[in-house]
């Protein structure tokens, strides 16, 4: 990974769907002569039209927000501009949450727990090109990825090509009705997909279904 002296104050900016969070982060932020917020999303969809804007380093993001999930937010930053760098800050420190973002590219993942200097640090640190992680998250990706490279169990195997498909768009945050929509299927049938994957994977949920599938590699 390449590393970089940061000489002039980081571009910054902010996506969460709270105002209130997001004015407490502006002014804390502001405090500090090494950042410069420049803007605010409140959704992901506007996050992405203002870095297209404003070209930041840095973009601290929350995982859910309306109109596009905060992690697909993220892949498609990277996707467009891959040397603007990705600070997921949330209160979500499940273990598919923490593979998916880095997954999408994010370079930093902090819980909202975080105080303000580990949040300017964590800031500070991705902008120079590299990972800024909460304690509690290392041990999720040194738990979790150990696992990355097991084969296919014969409930993966077992998955039709449709369940694969609903399986991904799980993986990207997607609500039953985003999945419908994008498959161009029923709600309920989307439902039975999701009760035959957890059945066949063994999962007892939505996010132990993106997890296990994390580990044997069926997502991206």
């Amino acid at each position: 990974m390449e590393t970089m002296l940061v000489t002039r104050p980081v571009r910054v900016v902010l996506a969460d769907d709270h105002p209130m969070i997001r004015r407490g982060l502006r002014l804390i932020l502001e405090d500090s002569d090494e950042v410069d917020v420049v803007a605010e999303a409140g959704n992901g969809q506007e996050l992405l039209d203002l870095v297209d804007q404003m070209d930041p380093d840095v973009v601290v993001v929350d995982v859910g927000m309306p109109k596009l999930d905060g992690l697909e937010a993220v892949r498609r930053i990277r996707d467009r501009h891959p040397g603007i760098k990705s600070l997921v800050f949330t209160v979500h420190d499940e273990e598919a949450y923490v593979h998916r973002a880095v997954l999408a590219g994010a370079s930093g993942y902090l819980l909202k727990t975080a105080s303000a200097e580990e949040l300017i640090k964590g800031i500070m640190t991705v902008a120079e090109g590299k990972a800024a992680l909460h304690p509690s998250i290392t041990r999720h990706l040194l738990d979790g990825f150990a696992g990355m490279t097991e084969p296919k169990g014969r409930g993966a195997e077992a998955l039709s090509q449709r369940e694969h498909d609903v399986l991904q768009l799980l993986a990207f945050g997607k609500t039953n009705k985003e999945i419908a929509k994008e498959l161009g299927i029923g709600a309920q049938t989307v439902k039975t997909h999701i009760s035959h994957i957890f059945t066949k994977m063994g999962a007892a949920d939505r996010t132990d279904a993106v997890a296990l599938a994390l580990r044997k590699g069926l997502v991206q």
